[in-house]
């Protein structure tokens, strides 16, 4: 099977600098995702709080 890297016919420099280019932006999302997240939160828009449950079963249930 081919790698990405012989795919796109880069050298392992450029395939380094690509994986790390890669993993920046995915931090960049993720941190961009817990922001608006915070900011839903702090804003007082919990929406959060209206996601339905998974219901727990207790001994009373059964």
């Amino acid at each position: 099977m081919a790698t990405v890297q012989l795919e796109l016919g880069l050298t392992d420099e450029q395939f380094e600098k690509l994986r790390l280019f890669n993993r920046i932006l995915i931090s960049c999302n993720d941190f961009k995702q817990a922001h608006e997240i915070a900011s839903l939160l702090v804003d007082g828009n919990h929406l959060l709080l209206f996601l339905p449950r998974a219901k727990v079963e207790t001994a009373d249930d059964a």
